[in-house]
C-alpha cells in the first residue's frame, strides 16, 4: 500500500476485523449521538476507503453489534 508506515502494517497484522493501515478514521453519528459507521482512510480526508465499520443499537442506546461492511 502506498503510504503505509511500519505500524499501520503491524496493525493490520495483529486487528482482529482485518483493518487494513489507514492514516483517517471519520465517524458518522445518529440523532442520539451514536457512533453508526466508522470510515478508515488511507491518504488522509480525501483519501481511499479502506474499510467501513458498522454499529447498530437496540432502543435503550445499547451497541448490539459490529460489522465490518466494506
Amino acid at each position: 500500500m502506498v503510504g503505509t508506515k511500519k505500524y499501520g502494517e503491524e496493525n493490520y497484522i495483529s486487528n482482529l476485523m482485518g483493518i487494513p493501515a489507514h492514516d483517517y478514521i471519520e465517524n458518522t453519528y445518529d440523532a442520539n449521538n451514536n457512533i453508526i459507521a466508522t470510515t478508515y482512510k488511507i491518504g488522509g480526508s480525501s483519501g481511499d476507503v479502506v474499510a467501513i465499520v458498522g454499529i447498530t443499537y437496540d432502543a435503550n442506546n445499547n451497541p448490539l453489534t459490529v460489522e465490518r461492511t466494506t
